[in-house]
C-alpha cells in the first residue's frame, strides 16, 4: 500500500512538474562586438538584452510556457568568423539568428542559411545584391537602392556637377555604389569609377593619394564647388579622416557619406577626426523610422548606460527580437518554412519601436525615409546632429 501511495506520489509530481516547465526559444544574435563595427555592435547588443526581458515579462504576464533566451556571438565583422558562428548556432539546434551586421558577412551566411532552413534576420545590411525573394534572409532596413536615391537627390539638390566615389571593397561598398551609379546617370551628375581600398588596408595613405590624383584631374573641368566626394566606410573612418591633413586638395571639397558612419561614437571620440568631419562639411543619411515612444524608452536606457544616442539599427535589432519570439510561439519553432512564413505574417501586422515594420517581396523592409547627420561642436563637445529629411514618397529633401 505504501508503494502505491509513494508511486502516486511521484506521478503527481511529475504530472505538476510538467505543467509548471517552460519551453525556451533560444535564438542566436551574431554581431560585430569587434572589428570594423563594433561601434554599432555594442548597443545593439544591449539593445537585445533589453527586448529578451522585456519579452520575458510579456511572456509571464499573459501566461504563456515559454522562456526567451539570446545566445550571442562576436563576429568580428568578420565573413568567415560569422559563416563558423551561424553553423555552431544551428548544430545546437538554434533555428533564428538576428545582427549580422554587414552585407559581407550576410553573403556568407546566407547559402548555408538557405540550405538548411536557418532564418536570419539582418539588422543592418542593406545590399541591394541580397534583396531576393523567396530565401530565408529578412532584413528590417531597406535596402540601399532607397539610401541611394536620397543622398543622389540631396546632391543634386546641392548644384553639384561631379562626384568622385572613395568606398570599402566589400559586398556593401559595391552594391551601394552601383545603385549610385544607376540614379546618378539618369541625371545631369557625372559619377565617377573612383577609388576602392581593401577592407583589410590599415594604411590609407597609398589610396589617398590615387583619390587626390583623380580630384586634381577633376579640378582641370569642374570648380571645387561643383566636385564632391561620396566616402563609404565603417570604423576606419576616423584613421582616414586624420591622414587627410597631407591631402589639401581632398580637404577643399564636401565629403558626403553613409549609414556606415552616421551617428558614430568612434568619429566623436576623434577630436581630429570629429574637427575634420566638420571643415568637410560631412554629411551621412541614415534609415529614419516612426518616432515612436517605445523607441524613446530604449534609447534612455542605452544612453543612460553607454552615454550615446543609438541609431535606427539599434532599435531594428530589439523589434527583430520580438518578430522572432511571436513567430516562434505560433509556429512551436518547429518547421524551418513555417516559421519564415509566420515570421513575415508577422512582421507585416507588427508595430514596433521602429513603427510598422512591413517588408517587401524581398523580405526587406518596404519604406525608406533618411535623416541627414552632421556633427557639430557644442560647448567645447562633439556631437552627431540632423536638420535634414528624405521623405521618399514625396521624394523631397526637408528641413526638421
Amino acid at each position: 500500500m505504501k508503494k502505491i501511495i509513494i508511486l502516486s506520489l511521484l506521478l503527481l509530481l511529475l504530472i505538476f512538474a510538467g505543467c509548471s516547465s517552460k519551453k525556451d526559444i533560444t535564438i542566436g544574435a551574431l554581431l560585430s562586438l569587434t572589428g570594423d563595427l563594433s561601434s554599432f555592435g555594442t548597443p545593439v547588443k544591449v539593445a537585445c538584452e533589453i527586448a529578451e526581458k522585456d519579452i520575458n515579462s510579456y511572456l509571464t504576464c499573459i501566461g504563456e510556457p515559454y522562456s526567451f533566451k539570446i545566445e550571442f556571438e562576436d563576429t568580428q565583422t568578420n565573413p568567415i568568423v560569422a559563416l563558423g558562428n551561424a553553423k555552431l548556432m544551428h548544430s545546437k539546434g538554434i533555428k533564428s539568428i538576428i545582427g549580422i551586421q554587414s552585407s559581407s558577412e550576410l553573403s556568407a551566411i546566407k547559402p548555408f542559411a538557405d540550405e538548411n532552413g536557418l532564418l536570419v534576420i539582418s539588422t543592418e545590411s542593406t545590399s541591394p545584391e541580397l534583396a531576393i525573394e523567396n530565401d530565408f534572409i529578412f532584413r528590417l532596413i531597406p535596402d540601399d537602392k532607397h539610401q541611394a536615391l536620397a543622398i543622389a537627390t540631396l546632391i543634386e539638390s546641392k548644384q553639384y556637377k561631379a562626384v568622385l566615389p572613395f568606398w570599402r571593397n566589400d559586398a556593401w561598398g559595391k552594391g551601394l555604389i552601383n545603385a549610385m551609379d544607376e540614379y546618378l546617370n539618369n541625371s545631369s551628375v557625372q559619377f565617377s569609377q573612383g577609388i576602392a581600398y581593401d577592407t583589410l588596408s590599415e594604411n590609407f595613405d597609398e589610396y589617398l593619394a590615387r583619390l587626390d590624383e583623380l580630384v586634381k584631374e577633376s579640378l582641370k573641368t569642374y570648380t571645387s564647388d561643383e566636385l564632391c566626394i561620396y566616402f563609404l566606410a565603417f570604423d576606419e573612418t576616423s584613421p582616414i579622416f586624420e591622414a587627410l591633413s597631407q591631402y589639401p586638395n581632398l580637404l577643399n571639397l564636401r565629403w558626403f557619406g553613409s549609414d556606415g558612419t552616421a551617428t558614430s561614437d568612434l568619429i566623436l571620440k576623434n577630436q581630429t577626426a570629429a574637427q575634420t568631419a566638420i571643415d568637410l562639411g560631412f554629411l551621412c543619411p541614415m534609415y529614419s523610422p516612426d518616432k515612436t515612444e517605445k523607441a524613446h524608452f530604449i534609447n534612455l536606457q542605452i544612453t543612460n548606460k553607454y552615454n550615446e544616442t543609438p541609431s535606427s539599427y539599434v532599435l531594428a535589432a530589439y523589434d527583430a527580437c520580438w518578430l522572432v519570439a511571436l513567430s516562434s510561439m505560433v509556429t512551436k519553432n518547429e518547421k524551418p518554412k513555417e516559421l519564415a512564413n509566420a515570421f513575415i505574417h508577422t512582421a507585416n501586422s507588427y508595430y514596433g519601436s521602429t513603427g510598422w515594420t512591413a517588408l517587401n517581396k524581398a523580405g526587406d523592409r518596404k519604406f525608406g525615409n533618411y535623416d541627414f547627420w552632421e556633427i557639430e561642436k557644442k560647448n567645447g563637445s562633439y556631437e552627431w546632429t540632423s536638420n535634414l529629411t528624405f521623405n521618399e514618397e514625396e521624394h523631397t529633401i526637408n528641413t526638421n
